[in-house]
C-alpha cells in the first residue's frame, strides 16, 4: 500500500475477508507470525464457463424437481401406497410402529396458519423432463471437469510469461486455494463500497486488470517488482481499495489510535502465538471495491533468511532517476540554453524504441 506500510492478507475459511495487515516493523517481517496469510499468487485469466452454467442447471433442478421428488413420496404415503405399516426409531433407538401418532411428531408438521399443504404428485410429463434434466446436469459436470483439467493445463503452459499492464489476472491465495473475488453487498466497515473475500472457486468477479500507478506506465509494459499498480475488478469496474481506518481491534482497551507508533507499543504483545488472529495484536484495516483507487506494491515472496542487501540502494550503485509523474530521466549534457557556460540539467523524454541506444 501506498500510504500504510502493510501487506494484504486473508485469514481463508474461517474468515474470508481480505484486509491489510500493517507490520509491526518496516522491513522486519521475519518476526510477523502469520506470514503465510500474505502469500497470493499471480495466475492468468482462466475460463469458468462450465462451472457457471453446471451451477445454474443444479439450482433449477434443485428447485424445480428435487422438492416435487419429497412431495411425491409424501403423496404416495398418503394415498397408503406402501407395503404395509411402517417402523420408525424411538428416542431409545428401538423401532416403533407409527400407527400411534407422536404429538411433538404431529406438532412439527402442522403450520402456522393450520394443516400442512397437500403435497402434489409428478406427473409422468414432469418425470420425463426431469430425468432428462438430469442427464443435462450429468454432462454438464463432466464438462466442468474437463474444464479444471484444461485449466491446469494452461496454466502450467504459461507460467513463466511476463505479466504486463492491462492484462487480467486472478488473484489466488496460496495457503487456503482461494481467489481474490468482489461482490455486490457492502463491505463491512466502509458501507460505500463494495466487498472483498475469498472464493473457493472460480468466477466472473475475481478478474482483476492491472493499471499502471503513474501516467508514465503505458499498457503493454512489463510489470516489474516493487511497481505501484491499480487493480480494477472487470465485473464491477471498480478498483481495488483500502480504507484508511483501523479496524476494532479486540482486547484493546480505550479508543483505537491515531498513530501506528502508539498502536505499536499498546496492541503488539512480546510473545504471540500464531494461532491468535492478527487481529488481536496487529491494526488491519479493510480491503474492498471502490471508485477510488489504491495503489500496491507487488513484492516477490521471499523466505527471512534470505539476504535483501540487493534490493536495496547502496552508496557507489550507479542509477538513474526518472520523474514519477513525467516519465523523463534525469539528462545533463554539453548543451547550454542559458549561455552561463555551464551544462544544463534537464527532464528528458525519449520518444524513440527502449531498445535504441539512445534510450
Amino acid at each position: 500500500m501506498e500510504h500504510l506500510h502493510g501487506n494484504v492478507a486473508s485469514q481463508g475459511c474461517a474468515n474470508p475477508n481480505v484486509y491489510l495487515q500493517i507490520n509491526p516493523e518496516q522491513h522486519q517481517e521475519c518476526f510477523t507470525r502469520n506470514k503465510r496469510d500474505f502469500v497470493f499468487q499471480v495466475m492468468p485469466k482462466l475460463n469458468y464457463d462450465a462451472r457457471r452454467d453446471y451451477e445454474a442447471a443444479l439450482q433449477f433442478y434443485s428447485q424445480t424437481f428435487v422438492e416435487h421428488d419429497d412431495g411425491d413420496a409424501e403423496a404416495a404415503a398418503a394415498r397408503g401406497e406402501g407395503s404395509g405399516p411402517t417402523k420408525r426409531a424411538g428416542r431409545s433407538g428401538v423401532e416403533e410402529d407409527e400407527g400411534g401418532s407422536d404429538p411433538e411428531d404431529h406438532a412439527s408438521q402442522t403450520s402456522f396458519f393450520g394443516a400442512p399443504p397437500v403435497a402434489r404428485a409428478l406427473s409422468q410429463q414432469m418425470k420425463r423432463d426431469r430425468d432428462h434434466y438430469k442427464r443435462k446436469v450429468q454432462a454438464l459436470e463432466r464438462k466442468m471437469k474437463d474444464e479444471a483439467v484444461q485449466n491446469k493445463k494452461s496454466f502450467l503452459v504459461r507460467m513463466g510469461e511476463y505479466v504486463e499492464y492491462g492484462n487480467e489476472i486472478q488473484l489466488l491465495h496460496v495457503d487456503t486455494e482461494s481467489f481474490v473475488r468482489g461482490r455486490r453487498g457492502c463491505a463491512d466497515e466502509d458501507n460505500s463500497c463494495n466487498k472483498v473475500e475469498l472464493a473457493t472457486h472460480g468466477t466472473k468477479e475475481i478478474y482483476f486488470k492491472t493499471l499502471g500507478g503513474f501516467k508514465y506506465k503505458q499498457e503493454g509494459d512489463r510489470i516489474h517488482y516493487n511497481d505501484q499498480i491499480v487493480l480494477q475488478n472487470v465485473s464491477y469496474g471498480m478498483y481495488l481499495h483500502v480504507t484508511e481506518r483501523f479496524l476494532k481491534i479486540d482486547g484493546l482497551d480505550g479508543r483505537v489510535p491515531e498513530t501506528l507508533a502508539t498502536g505499536m507499543k499498546k496492541i503488539c504483545p512480546k510473545d504471540n502465538d500464531r494461532r491468535v488472529p492478527p487481529n488481536m495484536y496487529v491494526p488491519q484495516c479493510e480491503v474492498n471495491l471502490s471508485s477510488g483507487k489504491s495503489k500496491f506494491m507487488i513484492q516477490i515472496y521471499r523466505y527471512y533468511n534470505e539476504d535483501p542487501d540487493g534490493y536495496f540502494v547502496k552508496g557507489g550503485d550507479v542509477v538513474r532517476l526518472v520523474h514519477s509523474e513525467k516519465g523523463g530521466f534525469v539528462h545533463s549534457d554539453d548543451k547550454d540554453f542559458t549561455n552561463d557556460g555551464l551544462a544544463e540539467v534537464y527532464i528528458w523524454n525519449y520518444k524513440g524504441k527502449p531498445s535504441d541506444p539512445e534510450a
